[in-house]
């Protein structure tokens, strides 16, 4: 995990999210279809249309985010024609990491710390472990989230695994009340652990327009939701623990 974990942060340091689509004519000439950041396209000076010659020095067609995402990333230059004029755009000036990647990497931290405060802190559950595994796999899924929304085949496949991995959240829902008495905290939990799952579901598919259009609103309230599961946790471990 920590290898994995390195090379995310890698990426989110090395590269900056993009976020241009590009599409083909018939010619097999490529084209900006979109640019999901406003501020992006400005400051770039980029807009649908402009045709783009090469990405990296490689033809649009032979880089290999073009060819399998229709997406400019991990990509440093990005060479276009505007007017019977060449450009070339330095995607280095793109802010990397962003506010995005920090909600992410807050998320990831808040997952983590809730596994690993179950797993050590309250051993003697029944669901405890059940419930550490499904904050594991959702701290797993937000450190995924940097590599997968710059092209990185293995972010794509461990977001997409993960996300199915949490699913586990019904095992720790049937086994909660055996665990904690409390009817007001039992329900708490059971609805911040749903709400905070079903929220990270909400905003993980592996296009990036979608990230762009709900990701920064919903991961703010999903780390309110996950800070709200971490409090009611230690509440109830305290009046509990035996």
């Amino acid at each position: 995990m920590l290898i994995y974990q390195s090379w995310t942060l890698y990426l989110i340091f090395r590269y900056p999210i993009s976020g241009i689509t590009l599409v083909a004519n018939s010619s097999e000439q490529w084209f900006i279809h979109s640019v999901d950041s406003d501020k992006v396209a400005a400051q770039l000076q980029l807009s649908a249309g402009d045709r783009v010659t090469a990405v990296d020095g490689e033809k649009p067609r032979d880089y290999w985010a073009v060819a399998r995402f229709h997406t400019v990333d991990q990509a440093d230059t990005l060479t276009i024609m505007r007017d019977d004029a060449i450009h070339e755009v330095q995607l280095r000036n793109i802010a990397s990491p962003d506010a995005y990647d920090i909600l992410c990497l807050t998320a990831e931290a808040f997952s983590l710390s809730i596994a690993f405060f179950l797993y050590k802190r309250v051993r003697n559950s029944i669901s405890a472990p059940c419930l550490s595994l499904v904050f594991l796999d959702i701290g797993l899924v937000f450190m995924s989230i940097g590599g997968s929304v710059r092209g990185d085949p293995a972010g794509k496949f461990f977001t997409g695994a993960f996300l199915r991995k949490c699913r586990l959240c019904r095992i720790f829902i049937r086994g909660l009340p055996q665990t904690y008495p409390d009817f007001a905290s039992k329900h708490l939990v059971t609805f911040g652990g749903l709400f905070y799952v079903d929220g990270t579901c909400g905003v993980l598919p592996v296009s990036y327009p979608v990230y762009s259009m709900m990701g920064t609103s919903v991961l703010i309230v999903t780390v309110i939701g996950v800070t709200a599961n971490f409090l009611a946790l230690v509440s109830i471990q305290s009046r509990h623990r035996k």
